[in-house]
Formats: structure tokens, sequence, C-alpha cells
């Protein structure tokens, strides 16, 4: 008799050597497993569900159209640097005008 044949023999015997009750507390366990298997994936869906939109809107704004032409508005900003630098040589003019006193000494160090 070969090796498979022994096994077989040994595990039908001991298949018919178990109870009823083991056979109903294995059904019961398995039933309950596949309870919390399911319970497990909705929860896992729950997760999942918003990680995708997140991943989603990453995607869009990585092949967002204005990443391919720039910010509007650039192209104007040695323009506005140069108004902004501007204005305190106005002020002092205006301030000047007006008649009043004006230090334009840079703050002492305390």
């Amino acid at each position: 008799m070969n090796a498979f044949a022994e096994i077989t023999l040994a595990v039908a015997k001991a298949v018919s050597e178990t109870s009823t009750f083991v056979y109903i507390l294995a059904w019961i366990g398995l039933v309950v497993g596949l309870v919390v298997f399911f319970v497990v994936i909705f929860l896992l869906q729950g997760v999942l569900t918003p990680l995708r939109k997140i991943l989603g809107d990453v995607q869009e704004a990585k092949t967002a159209p204005m990443l391919e032409h720039g910010v509007r508005g650039t192209e104007e900003l040695g323009r506005t640097q140069q108004l902004a630098s501007s204005v305190p040589d106005l002020a002092v003019a205006y301030m000047n005008k007006l008649g009043l006193a004006v230090d334009t000494s840079p703050p002492r160090r305390r």
C-alpha cells in the first residue's frame, strides 16, 4: 500500500470518528469567519473610496492646464516691482511738498 492510500484511510477514519458537535462548531466558525471577512471588506471600501478621490484630485492637479502655460500675470511682476519700489520716493516727495520733515535714514538698531 502506498503512502497516499495510507493517508487517505487515516483521514477517512478520523472523519468517521468525529462527532456531530464538532461539525456544527466548524460550520459556525466558517459562517462567523465569512461574516467577519465581509465586514472587513466593507470597512476597507469605506477607507479606500476617499483615498481614490484624493488620488484623482492629485493626478488632476499634476496635469492642470495652468501648469503648462504658467500662472497668469507673472510677466507683469517686473513692472509691479518697479512701481512698488518707487512708492517710498514718491511718499517722501509728497511729504516734502506738504512742508513736513521726513527722516529717510535707516532706523537705528538697539
